[in-house]
């Protein structure tokens, strides 16, 4: 055979091949495609209701009634104002108050059986009010312990005196301590002057009995009549003299009897316990909590400067400004010294109290004495 031949004869069987492998994939391509079936359309559903969100729940809110150791004008301008108002603007207002004066609600001595009993929430005490606890005269303030307020604070926050203070109240049951509150000096206002020894001896000195052992042992005739009765009894020379700030002697119109001051302040400064029922405490939550106990603190220093403003700004209304000679200073705070050794017997708790003092005392006189 040709060679020509043979190759024609190669490429023909090559085409049969090819064309016999095409001609029935071409055809499968082009056949049509079996119909699905027809789906049936589903049923419309019925509309859904829509739902209504829950309420969210309501916040917790406490309202607390709350009594003074104050008169009414101080409640209005002072401590008790600012506690509350910084109470209830930090808690958005979760906390709020109806507060009442000195003896508005109850008589101010029976402030402490009312918060345990619930009829109160909280409370401003003054220790001199009553004997609640042991350390009554000197959680009030004590003569001569202190010269002025920043040192009293430092015995309670950094000496001890602060943990006694609460460890005494919480032991009465039902009260939680919440802290204490720094208040006015307390002077002596006089219908004469008062500088002397031959001042002193024989004055008809109206004070408080935690307060009167020191003019006692210097000679003066201490007496006490309800604060209500403080200007007759000086305008029909019953006494010659009371205790007080200049503050508050001017808030109550006092200077026009008791035209004379007398510095320095034998208790300085005067101090009060802010005090809640332990259920009402125990149902604050912790931040709360912490508002409530800052507000105390808030307060103490709101406080010391309208009483600082006020022992300085008030003393023109006096007829006269007399300072107490040394001999009476000197007199008197050895009193003070003595009248504590007399409260350290009364309680081992009170001997730790006393001891805090002396020992500051003893600190500050060598400081003192390197000037």
């Amino acid at each position: 055979m040709k060679r020509g031949n043979l190759v024609k004869l190669v490429v023909g069987v090559i085409l049969v091949a090819v064309m016999a492998i095409s001609i029935p994939l071409m055809s499968g391509c082009a056949a049509p495609t079996t119909p699905t079936e027809p789906t049936t359309p589903t049923e419309p559903t019925e509309p859904t209701e829509p739902t209504t969100p829950e309420p969210a729940a309501e916040e917790p809110h406490w309202h607390f009634r709350g009594h003074s150791c104050q008169g009414p004008t101080i409640v209005q301008r002072d401590s008790v104002e600012q506690f509350a108002d910084v109470i209830t603007r930090m808690s958005d207002g979760r906390i709020t108050f109806d507060w009442y004066a000195g003896g508005e609600l109850v008589a101010e001595e029976e402030q402490i059986a009312a918060l345990q009993a619930g009829t109160l929430d909280m409370v401003q005490w003054w220790a001199h009010t009553g004997r609640a606890t042991d350390l009554w005269a000197i959680d009030g303030g004590a003569p001569f312990v202190t010269n002025d307020c920043l040192e009293f604070q430092t015995l309670i926050d950094f000496r001890g005196l602060g943990e006694l203070f609460a460890e005494s109240y919480e032991e009465l049951g039902g009260i939680h301590y919440i802290g204490n509150g720094i208040h006015d000096p307390i002077s002596v206002i006089a219908t004469k002057p008062v500088r002397h020894m031959e001042d002193v001896e024989g004055l008809k000195l109206m004070i408080p009995a935690p307060i009167a052992p020191p003019w006692e042992a210097v000679g003066a005739s201490c007496v006490w009549h309800p604060f209500s009765e403080i200007y007759m009894v000086g305008r029909q020379g019953i006494v010659d003299a009371t205790v007080i700030s200049a503050t508050e002697c001017v808030d109550f119109g006092l200077q026009e009897v008791y035209d004379y001051f007398i510095i320095p302040p034998f208790v300085n400064p005067c101090n009060v316990a802010w005090l809640i029922n332990q259920e009402s405490w125990d149902s604050l939550p912790d931040d709360l909590q912490a508002i409530v106990y800052y507000a105390t603190r808030h307060s103490s220093l709101w406080t010391q400067q309208i009483r600082h403003q006020g022992e300085t700004g008030n003393l023109h209304y006096f007829t006269e400004v007399c300072r107490l000679d040394d001999e009476v200073v000197d007199k008197l705070y050895d009193a003070s010294m003595d009248y504590l050794d007399e409260i350290a017997l009364t309680s081992p708790r009170c001997a730790e109290a006393v001891r805090i003092i002396k020992d500051y005392h003893a600190e500050r006189a060598l400081r003192e004495a390197v000037k």
